[in-house]
C-alpha cells in the first residue's frame, strides 16, 4: 500500500471530479489517498475513501474567473506557491510515497514533489493542455524559477506548462 497525494486544480468541478475518480480507483486498489483540493470537495473525497486536505485557494478562483479584479498571472503564481508549500507540508506530515498532479498548470505541487524527491506523475483530463496552443498560452509564460528557488530547486528553461508535466 502506498500513501499517495492527489492534487486538483483551482476549485471547479470540471477539474476536481476527474481527479476524484482517479483517487477512488487508487483507494479501491488498496492505497491510502490524500485528496488535496478546494475545501468544498472534502465530503466528496471522504465518500470516495480519501483523506480530504483543503487546498489554500483564498480568493484565487474569483480572480481567475473574472468575478474579482486582480492580475491573473500574479494570482496564479501566488496560488501555485501556496499550493506547493501546502502540498510539501502534507508530504512531510503524512510521509507520503508519491504525488499525482492535475496537469492544467498545477506546477506548485509538482515542484513540492521534486523538492521531497518523490515520484510524481501528471494526470491530464483536458486534451487542450497537450496542444501547441497551450504551450503558447499565457499560462505557459509564468516564471516558475521564482517558485523553484523557493523550493531549493535549480532554475530551468522549461515553461510553466512543461513544469507541470512529469518527464519520467
Amino acid at each position: 500500500m502506498k500513501r499517495i497525494l492527489v492534487t486538483s486544480q483551482v476549485g471547479q468541478q470540471g477539474f476536481i471530479l476527474p481527479n476524484l475518480g482517479l483517487a477512488r480507483a487508487l483507494v479501491e486498489a488498496g492505497h491510502q489517498v490524500y485528496f488535496h483540493a478546494a475545501p468544498w470537495s472534502g465530503d466528496l473525497a471522504r465518500r470516495a475513501g480519501c483523506v480530504p486536505l483543503a487546498a489554500p485557494l483564498g480568493d484565487a478562483l474569483d480572480v481567475l474567473l473574472g468575478r474579482k479584479r486582480g492580475s491573473i498571472r500574479e494570482t496564479y503564481q501566488s496560488m501555485e506557491l501556496d499550493a506547493g508549500i501546502d502540498a510539501l507540508r502534507h508530504i512531510e506530515k503524512h510521509q507520503l510515497d508519491a504525488v499525482i498532479v492535475h496537469g492544467y498548470g498545477h506546477f506548485g505541487p509538482a515542484l513540492a514533489a521534486q523538492r521531497a524527491q518523490l515520484p510524481w506523475i501528471t494526470f491530464a483530463a483536458e486534451p487542450w493542455i497537450l496542444s501547441r496552443a497551450a504551450q503558447r498560452s499565457g499560462l505557459a509564460k509564468m516564471d516558475t524559477n521564482v517558485l523553484r528557488a523557493h523550493f531549493g530547486l535549480p532554475s530551468t528553461r522549461r515553461n510553466s506548462m512543461q513544469e507541470c508535466f512529469s518527464t519520467g
